[in-house]
């Protein structure tokens, strides 16, 4: 006789097999699958490509990928790089050295600067005149 919801001996088995496999297979967190490594050539040096990352610098002067004390968390810094790795094994996608903190061996990322990796233009709504109608204008008076 055949149960309503099929065999169940066989639907257990395939749940068995289907648990084995999955149990093969690598898990990944759900950061580590949207993470944007922002230093692609692994020189130690985060990669600038756009007018809000040059901005961001302003807030993390030392190039590490960490904004300093008075900007962490600060939401220009983590919109200019989306996706960044808050763990410092991971952060910005520079590579990484063992290092002894608290009597402990840590894997840190370590980002020492910046490079720029585009042309960036300033005269944001194309109209030939850098002025206060572009993204970036503070009045002529230059990097605060």
């Amino acid at each position: 006789m055949r149960h309503a919801f099929g065999n169940p001996i066989r639907k257990a088995s395939r749940l068995a097999a289907l648990a084995a496999t999955a149990m093969l297979l690598p898990v990944t967190p759900a950061e580590a699958q949207t993470i944007t490594d922002y230093d692609t050539d692994d020189d130690g040096l985060i990669e600038v490509a756009n007018l809000a990352q040059l901005d961001a610098i302003r807030y993390d002067m030392d190039g590490n990928g960490i904004p300093r004390g008075e900007y962490q968390g600060t939401t220009n810094y983590a919109a200019a790089f989306p996706n960044a790795s808050t763990d410092p094994a991971v952060r910005m996608g520079c590579p990484v050295e063992t290092i002894m903190a608290g009597g402990m061996e840590v894997d840190v990322s370590v980002c020492s600067g910046y490079e720029l990796t585009a042309d960036l233009d300033f005269d944001t709504d194309a109209d030939g005149d850098i002025d206060e109608d572009d993204d970036y204008w503070n009045s002529g008076a230059g990097w605060p």
